[in-house]
């Protein structure tokens, strides 16, 4: 197999993230031997995939996940799911059984072929080790990892069927691959022209910024300045982190029903905000810009669904258009800073919310932050705007589980030091995730908010159901998360207050930070904050009026 671990490593793949099993035995000692092969192994498949996915989402390149045949392929699955949905590269190199094994009931033997289905935006099967033609392999290989990139990015699955020994025999020819070459689409001039044209002429207009856009938004805030369009930035766009003049803060509480743009513009992929994506009713122009083919539309409101790059799409506009301050993101701005003056009695505060209002002001830029989901990333939807540039923001937005939030965490650290903020259900869910922590280049710091339970379902209670909501939906529990830490020596500290957080965050190496909060009191703190804000709006509005 050194000839299939070679190619890889020449088409650009550099770590190989691994789980025990005697099945890929050819493929282990391959990358074993290989001079120039990172690795990273965990006993885990499931967490070994979603540190893969954390890896492909710092680098934007595909790791390569090896596994045994049977059961460990499901293992793969949730961080497949995610890897599609959020277009993010993998390669998945799973050992198999020969054919003749196949419906013999044989030990450890499945179906694998297309296993992932739909997931994968390519499946190889490669035949057993024989005589096959020269560049087979090679040519094989590198499409395989083109498909990682183009025509979205997304999981490859490469299937390996190995026949007893493992340890000689059979290998495939090392051949010649191909090589690649990746273009940004862009808009023809005519093109160019025609939505110049069509954007110049419209005065009250909103420029979204989604998820999985490219890590600089030079263009687009140019254009939001020529067209005064105000900005609202998905906390994972990577535009969080720019301290931008055109970036409206805590903009989910300020849409309201009555007042509505006449254009939305809508760069890369999804938002967290659900007040947003429900916002977008009644706009009488929607216009989706990304650089894939894939439909971005939930709610079926897109007018229309431009193929380009977005920095390139704005590049290709801004010769043709003429500043015209109307004012429009004054606007907008005078009622962020309502917000902003509400939400500032947040300090002080080591609430859920108040995790986020006192991190804020304290993120490094060296270091990249991980949100998980539910409560913690709607949280940084609404309250996390940094003043000053920090590094990358992530979360596993593209089905949103709690699963495999760690081991995610933990292939980030292949690049940089991390501060993961996550809930106590998404911890338990991946807790033997942490042993990976100890072996990571960067360090990562998890804070965790134990609340006991899924409080997010507490706003979805309906009345009179505390007991049967407690039981089935909250899925209350009495753990705490000091003796977890000791089992995977991790440092641990159970704070209280904003200040030991932020001398916390501020320290040296990876760590597990436990947060206690209300299990009760989070509904009822949004619910105030969110009326005291719409109240001050409504003052404002009648002053103004």
């Amino acid at each position: 197999m050194n000839a299939l671990i070679d190619q890889l490593v020449k088409q650009g793949v550099e770590l190989f993230c691994l789980s025990p099993g005697r099945r890929s035995t050819p493929l282990v000692m391959a990358v074993a031997n290989h001079p120039k092969a990172k690795t990273f192994v965990h006993f885990d498949e499931r967490g070994t995939a979603f540190h893969a996915l954390g890896y492909g989402k710092a680098t934007g390149k595909p790791a390569a996940v090896i596994v045994t045949s049977g059961s460990a392929l499901g293992n793969l699955m949730p961080a497949v799911m995610e890897a599609s949905a959020s277009q993010v590269p993998m390669l998945l190199l799973t050992a198999d059984r020969p054919p003749e094994l196949l419906d013999t009931m044989a030990n450890q033997t499945c179906d694998q072929i297309k296993i992932f289905g739909s997931y994968v935006t390519h499946t190889v099967h490669l035949p057993t080790p024989a005589s096959l033609p020269e560049n087979y392999l090679a040519k094989t290989l590198s499409h395989a990892v083109q498909r990682t990139q183009f025509p979205y990015k997304g999981p490859v699955h490469i299937n390996c069927p190995f026949r007893e020994p493992f340890d000689g025999g059979a290998s495939f020819p090392p051949g010649e691959g191909t090589e690649t070459t990746y273009g940004n689409p862009s808009l023809s001039e005519a093109d160019a022209l025609k939505w110049a044209q069509i954007l110049g002429e419209v005065e009250k207009g909103v420029i979204v910024i989604g998820a999985h856009n490219p890590s600089t938004h030079t263009q687009i805030e140019e254009l939001s300045r020529t067209l005064d369009w105000p900005i609202f930035p998905d906390p994972i766009s990577s535009f969080r982190d720019c301290a931008s003049d055109q970036t409206i803060l805590h903009f989910p509480y300020l849409l309201t029903e009555e007042e509505k743009p006449d254009l939305l513009l809508h760069f890369g992929g999804p938002t967290v905000s659900k007040p947003l994506l429900q916002w977008t009713e009644g706009i009488p122009r929607v216009v989706h810009v990304a650089g894939h083919p894939k439909r971005l539309d939930p709610l079926h409101f897109v007018t229309d669904r431009i193929f380009a790059d977005p920095n390139l799409f704005a590049e290709a506009l801004l010769p043709h258009l003429k500043s015209h301050p109307s004012g429009y993101v004054a606007e907008w701005r005078k009622k962020a800073e309502i917000a902003e003056e509400v939400l500032s009695t947040l300090a002080g505060e080591l609430t859920e919310m108040g995790i986020f209002w006192t991190l804020k002001d304290h993120l490094s830029p060296d270091q990249a932050l991980f949100i998980g989901n539910s409560m913690p990333i709607r949280d940084a939807d609404t309250l996390l705007f940094p003043k000053a540039p920090s590094s990358p923001i992530f979360a596993n937005r593209g089905l949103s589980g709690i699963d495999g939030n760690i081991g995610t965490c933990a292939g980030i650290a292949q690049t940089r030091p991390v501060l993961a903020i996550m809930g106590d259900q998404t911890l338990l869910h991946d807790l033997n995730s942490l042993a990976q922590l100890t072996k990571t280049p960067h360090p990562v710091k998890i804070i965790v908010i134990n609340n006991q339970g899924g409080r997010i379902f507490s706003f979805f209670k309906p009345d009179g159901k505390e007991e049967v909501w407690n039981e089935f939906m909250h899925a209350e529990h009495p753990f705490t998360f000091e003796k977890a830490a000791q089992l995977f020596s991790l440092p641990y500290q159970k704070i209280t207050r904003p200040e030991e957080l932020i001398e916390k965050v501020q320290g040296e190496g990876s760590a597990l930070i436990e947060i206690p909060t209300s299990p009760r009191g989070n509904v009822d703190h949004h619910q105030k904050i969110r009326q005291t804000i719409q109240d001050a709006l409504c003052s404002f509005s009648s002053t103004v009026s």
